[in-house]
Order: C-alpha cells, then sequence, then structure tokens
C-alpha cells in the first residue's frame, strides 16, 4: 500500500471501502482510502515463507529423512527476501536434524552464530553464558565489571559531595546562609574534598 505522504505498508490487504486493513508482520493497521495512493499487488515475502515452510513440513512429514539440505534451499530463500530472522530458524532445525551438513553449518557461522555446548548460539550469547559482560565497548569478566562499577559509584559519590562542598564553600561567605552552609560541610566526608 503506497501512501499519499509518500511511505508504504507491506503486508496482506483488506479493502474496506472508505479504509484498508494491512495485515503487517506484526499486527495490523488501518488506514483511511483518502491516505492511499495506490495498491501495489505482489507477493509478501513473510506469507510466502509460511506456505513453502508448511509445504517443506509436510514434505519432510511424509518423505523424512535428512532435512538440512531443504532447509537450507528454504534459508537461503528467505535470505533473498529479507527474511535474516527465518533463515537463521530454518539453518537451525537443519544443523538439528543433521549436525554434519557442511553448507549449514558454514552459513549458520556467517550468520555471526558459533557452536557453543551443543547448541548455536550469537557470540553476546556464548560470552555471557562463560560469564563476560559487554560494558564499553569490550568484554571482560563478570567480577572486573563488578570492579569497575564498584569505581564508577565511588567516582560519581565523590563528584556529588564535591559539589555540595562547592555550594557550601560560596554560601559561608553569605552571614544569613553561613550556619546552614558549615552543618552542610560537617556532613561531607573529607576525602571527597580531597583533591
Amino acid at each position: 500500500v503506497h501512501l499519499t505522504t509518500g511511505g508504504k505498508l507491506e503486508g496482506e490487504v483488506q479493502d474496506l471501502g472508505d479504509r484498508l486493513v494491512v495485515k503487517l508482520r506484526t499486527g495490523k493497521t488501518e488506514v483511511p482510502r483518502e491516505k492511499v495512493a495506490r495498491i501495489e499487488a505482489k507477493p509478501v515475502p513473510w506469507v510466502e515463507y509460511a506456505r513453502r515452510r508448511q509445504a517443506l513440513d509436510v514434505e519432510e512429514a511424509s518423505v523424512g529423512g535428512r532435512a538440512a539440505g531443504r532447509r537450507y534451499g528454504l534459508a537461503s530463500w528467505c535470505l533473498e527476501q529479507g527474511l535474516k530472522r527465518e533463515a537463521i530458524d530454518e539453518l537451525l532445525i537443519g544443523a538439528q536434524r543433521e549436525p554434519g551438513h557442511e553448507p549449514t553449518r558454514k552459513r549458520l557461522q556467517e550468520l555471526g552464530l558459533e557452536e557453543y555446548e551443543g547448541r548455536w548460539v550469537t557470540r553476546e550469547e556464548k560470552m555471557t553464558a562463560e560469564g563476560y559482560v559487554f560494558h564499553q565497548g569490550k568484554w571482560i569478566t563478570f567480577e572486573e565489571y563488578e570492579e569497575v562499577s564498584a569505581e564508577q559509584s565511588a567516582m560519581a559519590a565523590m563528584r556529588k559531595h564535591q559539589i555540595r562542598a562547592r555550594e557550601a564553600l560560596k554560601d559561608l561567605r553569605n552571614p544569613k546562609k553561613a550556619e546552614a552552609a558549615k552543618a552542610k560541610l560537617d556532613e561531607i566526608p573529607p576525602n571527597a574534598l580531597v583533591r
């Protein structure tokens, strides 16, 4: 559905006369007819994927046998259509049913997955499972992360105390605020006043 604003919606279209209901990949939306520039009829990739997957499931149920090659073919089609998540799903099914299928293994690696403890996972999942935390652009151990976090919290607290100290020192010059400023300074830890 091409909109008068220049945007477009892709999905299954139901024409209700004064408005269209467009079933999108995630949910649906209604578009008033006056906001529609034109409707272009073409296959919707995820609808076609669902049809192809269902046909493949039926074929595998009746034929049986190895599935990685057929799943690899469907995954390749998905990638051509921009359906990366669906391609990965198909490759994972193939890898589960036929772990030694080399093209499937290679394609999963190309898509950023790694084999870890008998499963295919993202690098992030693997690193997290191994106890690492992604912090400021790099992977560090959880212990290192706790140390860095504690240091950052201490520095933030020190900056807060220093700001309060500056405000209190400024208020000391004002006779009306001097007493409250002295009390505020007494609450600040001495090490926070050292530069």
